[in-house]
């Protein structure tokens, strides 16, 4: 991150507000998400093709092969109406349960928190993305807390210098998750680079994030 990123011009004058238009306008923010969904559906349907006619790798074969000798299976093809059977019912349910709550989760951080903000609290700005944390990583996890509460300071004070400068040099080495904090720089930059007042933060080993919620001062 650079000045150029957390103070950009766009060719506007300096006392009006910045407007970035990323394409053209195909339907209503609040409809916009089915036709999106829609269109998520029609590469799903390639795994339908895919197990039908594409080979699983030998290697694969090869080990299933060897755990079947292993156990004594006999290789037979689970049916999909056996996850509903009484052996799988339970554990079907729970993992239908967390799946539906995940995408209900989802939905309320991108699509209606978003529009309750724009519609109801006249807010036209969200950066969402966490501080601290790991994907995939051995340290996957591990909350630095230290970066985060620095990281915050930063906004706080609203210097942009000061904040490129620190982020530049701690996200390497503070988990891949933290590069999420670019969202909060777009966030910050959009409000002009004034400051915000944080509401919360807290580690949630839960989630395995640093988890901070603020609201950026809006310049005059």
């Amino acid at each position: 991150a650079g000045r150029h990123v957390l103070r950009p011009r766009l060719g506007r004058r300096p006392d009006r507000p910045a407007k970035v238009h990323v394409g053209p306008r195909v339907a209503r923010p609040e409809v916009a998400w089915r036709y999106l969904f829609i269109l998520g559906l029609i590469p799903a349907l390639l795994v339908l093709w895919i197990r039908r006619y594409v080979e699983e790798p030998e290697v694969f074969t090869a080990m299933k092969a060897t755990a079947m000798q292993a156990t004594g299976s006999q290789g037979t093809r689970l049916q999909f109406v056996e996850i509903f059977g009484p052996t799988l019912r339970r554990r079907t349910f729970l993992a239908s349960m967390l799946a539906a709550g995940g995408l209900g989760g989802n939905y309320v951080v991108l699509t209606w928190l978003a529009t309750y903000l724009r519609t109801v609290r006249h807010l036209s700005v969200l950066g969402t993305g966490g501080l601290s944390h790991s994907i995939g990583e051995p340290t996957m996890g591990w909350i630095d807390e230290e970066f985060d509460h620095t990281c915050i300071k930063h906004f706080e004070d609203g210097e942009d210098a000061r904040l490129a400068a620190f982020l530049t040099q701690a996200l390497p080495r503070t988990g891949n998750g933290a590069h999420e904090i670019r969202d909060w720089v777009i966030a910050h930059a959009a409000a002009g680079s004034k400051g915000f007042e944080l509401i919360d933060y807290f580690p949630s080993p839960e989630t395995l994030v640093g988890a901070g919620f603020a609201s950026w001062k809006l310049s005059k």
